[in-house]
């Protein structure tokens, strides 16, 4: 029954086409207050009048927002950090009724790597025991093993992996190029949506790499910094749904 569950909740994420238009909004329990995200309510309110597919976010905000969350009827996407015991937390989760939680890996092709990913095959198995999907976001980070965190084969090999630890989804980087991301999605039979990174220059340098992405395979994306940084987070949203769905 617990498969079946998984299948509803996903179902919630994505819509027909197989796609997904989703705003992170999980940056302030790393990186506290910023510009933009000083004042969650407004830009939270912003985001939810566009219809995203599903926003990420952290148990504080959640709780904190519930009201404006639940009138939109936007699926919820629950950060949850990736402790050695998280049974508690996914049993909170399900009782809270999320319809997925996201764990963060930071990968550097270290000693680091393997203690973090059994902790994340622990979690996905709790996890599906409840129902829950789980995104998983491989992060490789440049170090001693990793010279490029956006090489091809980096990105590809950790998402494989993050699928292989019983991930029901990938947040990833976009390699660069649509040949090189279409090689990662071709190795990774499960959605593989692009997150957004540091603030880009441009609202077109934005679209037209989500757009790249989905040409090449994506299932879509997980924008932050560029939804809640800009000046008029609604329409960046409505624009990005846009490039996302075919339009």
């Amino acid at each position: 029954m617990s498969s079946i569950g998984v299948q509803l909740r996903l179902a919630k994420l994505f819509r027909e086409d197989g796609r997904s238009a989703i705003v992170a909004l999980d940056h302030g329990a790393i990186v506290g207050p910023q510009p933009g995200w000083t004042d969650p309510e407004p830009t939270i309110r912003a985001i939810l009048d566009a219809r995203p597919d599903a926003i990420i976010t952290t148990l504080g905000i959640f709780q904190k927002y519930v009201d404006p969350i639940k009138g939109s009827k936007t699926p919820i996407i629950l950060s949850v950090p990736l402790m050695d015991d998280v049974s508690n937390v996914i049993e909170l989760s399900a009782k809270m009724g999320v319809d997925a939680v996201k764990f963060f890996l930071a990968v550097n092709g270290g000693n680091d790597d393997s203690y973090n990913l059994l902790k994340f095959y622990k979690a996905t198995t709790i996890c599906s025991s409840y129902g829950i999907p789980v995104v998983g976001e491989m992060y490789p980070v440049k170090s001693d093993k990793i010279a490029d965190p956006r090489n091809q084969d980096i990105v590809a090999k950790y998402s494989r992996i993050g699928m292989e630890s019983g991930a029901n989804v990938i947040k990833t980087f976009y390699t660069g190029s649509e040949e090189s991301f279409r090689e990662v999605v071709r190795s990774c039979p499960i959605p593989v949506l692009i997150l957004g990174g540091e603030k880009m220059n441009t609202d077109k340098e934005l679209l037209e790499t989500i757009g790249a992405a989905m040409r090449a395979g994506a299932a879509g994306a997980a924008i932050g910094r560029n939804v809640w940084q800009h000046k008029d987070p609604n329409t960046i949203t409505k624009s990005i749904i846009k490039v996302i769905h075919g339009s």
